[in-house]
């Protein structure tokens, strides 16, 4: 039953199920109708195109359970028992529904992971913005990418500085700071001011487009996986049918041999599984679990090695507050907390919201309204709080309108083996202290590990795009048997389609950076 079709598959259900109806309430209420070709018409249908897929499926040396639906359907037929037959269509035409919606479910789940494709970008010809398609742009074309936009195709900055959300090409969490003349890649998000950049690429041969293109060459080349209900069917077809020649020889009556083959044609099965695999697939979204497809749900306890992105899977995805640092005795953890908080209320910068947030969280609420605010793209902020000037923002921004104590090269020098983001904060001209933010393993995350194991999977391997340094600590953290950095989706494609060839894999994955590997 593969047939993806969903009005073909409803229309192969309702034949069958209508025909019985009507013989069912003909029999009842007795209309002295003959409903036997009505039945016997509406069994066709279904047996041609289980019949179809049964021959391809043995050109490829595949048995399945259909093959004794086909006979029971074909010799009921024969010996003048159309309703059995129009029942087991029925049943085969309802499994076949149920898969084709799993199939379909999870390739619309796929889909939207895409969906963040530009359709459309803002080309500058002199001083007019013209709206344009993103397949019209050509290399050396200006482009205008505004605050929350993504960026059309690749390309250099032409604007000083710009901050970009990397994490669904690179698949790391916190903002990029980029400086005029460094390569822009599509499908990257704005998340600072407008930006000016130049197109060096079209968009079909740009980094989006090539990752939509690897899921669908992908999507084509993965390997056909036999169903758990055909795995007995070589030796289970062969038995059932000598028992019904047995039958038939014993009892010189062919609708012996009929019987035994409806009842071995495992119709509980052809219903019972897709309904299972659908439930079980239905249930994982619910919970926020893609899964792709009937057939990855059904080698999912085979698996024995493990894949793992690790932005927005092990780890929340998100930047959080981790800790702060004061180095002024006349300002706590809380009142550095404050001052910055009060300050990112007037700045749409992700590393400001996350503040925000930690300062809500710890009670925090009623935070002073800063004035003379500037802030410099990707830089940070100046302002007053409280009749306190007050800078925030990244070290070498601060440091240029700060001084600082003798204290800062020490400090300075433990901030690499922490592998956090560092916010620091000057009041009044002098460097006070600092916040560190990062991107936190996920409670559930080690216990997950650990139950995994035990189920049989052999070897844990961790596939980022992040930064190698970050990678190794979360990896050793975790246990994990192997981590690969740095990588790019196709990279990540390769090293799940090697595993592939020798054993069972899974891929667990989060966002676009992920989709080829998850559609492998």
């Amino acid at each position: 039953m593969k047939n993806n079709q969903p009005w073909l598959n409803i229309v192969l259900l309702a034949f069958p199920l209508l025909a019985l109806i009507l013989h069912f309430f003909n029999r009842t209420y007795s209309w002295g109708q003959d409903t036997v070709v009505l039945l016997m018409l509406a069994t066709v249908p279904s047996l041609l195109l289980t019949i179809c897929e049964t021959v391809q499926s043995l050109f490829k040396r595949q048995f399945g359970v259909d093959l004794l639906a086909i006979f029971s359907m074909f010799g009921a037929l024969l010996m003048g028992e159309p309703a059995t037959a129009a029942v087991i269509a029925a049943m085969t035409a309802t499994g076949r529904l149920l898969e084709s919606y799993a199939q379909g479910r999870a390739e619309r789940e796929m889909t939207a992971l895409l969906s963040k494709a530009p359709r459309f970008a803002n080309r500058l010809i002199g001083d007019d913005i013209h709206i344009v398609s993103i397949e019209s742009i050509q290399p050396g074309d200006l482009l205008l990418v505004k605050l929350g936009e993504t960026i059309p195709v690749d390309g250099p900055l032409v604007s000083d500085n710009a901050i970009l959300n990397e994490s669904s090409i690179t698949g790391e969490s916190l903002p990029a700071a980029k400086q005029s003349g460094a390569l822009l890649l599509s499908g990257a998000i704005n998340a600072g001011d407008a930006l000016k950049m130049l197109a060096a690429r079209s968009a079909k041969d740009s980094t989006l487009q090539g990752i939509i293109r690897v899921v669908e060459q992908a999507s084509l080349s993965r390997a056909t996986t036999a169903r758990l209900a055909d795995r007995y069917a070589v030796w289970f077809i062969p038995l059932a049918l000598g028992i019904a020649c047995v039958a038939w020889f014993v009892s010189h009556d062919p609708v012996r041999a009929l019987a035994v083959l409806v009842v071995a044609t495992p119709c509980p099965l052809l219903l019972a599984v897709p309904v299972a695999l659908v439930s079980g697939i239905s249930r994982s979204a619910q919970r926020g679990v893609l899964i792709k497809g009937s057939a990855a749900l059904e080698q999912l306890a085979r698996a024995d090695h493990l894949f793992f992105d690790k932005t927005g899977t092990l780890t929340g995805g998100t930047a959080k507050l981790v800790s702060i640092q004061s180095f002024n005795l006349h300002y706590t953890q809380q009142d550095l907390l404050k001052l910055a908080a009060s300050l990112d209320q007037l700045s749409c910068h992700v590393i400001a919201s996350a503040i925000l947030q930690a300062a809500h969280e710890q009670g925090l609420r009623s935070l002073p309204m800063p004035e003379s605010v500037r802030e410099v793209a990707g830089a940070g902020l100046t302002g007053k709080v409280n009749g306190q000037y007050v800078c925030l923002g990244t070290l070498d921004f601060v440091l240029s309108n700060a001084r600082a104590g003798s204290w800062l090269e020490s400090a300075r020098q433990r901030l690499f083996i922490e592998n956090t983001t560092v916010v620091a904060i000057a009041v009044d001209g002098e460097l006070v202290g600092w916040l560190l933010l990062s991107d936190q393993l996920r409670l559930e995350t080690p216990r997950a590990l650990r139950m995994l194991r035990k189920t049989g999977v052999r070897e844990i391997v961790m596939l980022t795009g992040d930064k190698q340094e970050v990678a190794d600590s979360i990896g050793t953290g975790l246990g994990v048997d192997r981590v690969h950095a740095e990588l790019t989706p196709d990279m990540k494609l390769a090293h799940v389609s090697r595993a592939s060839a020798s054993s069972c894999t899974m891929m667990v994955g989060d966002g676009v950076n992920d989709a080829p590997a998850l559609n492998n």
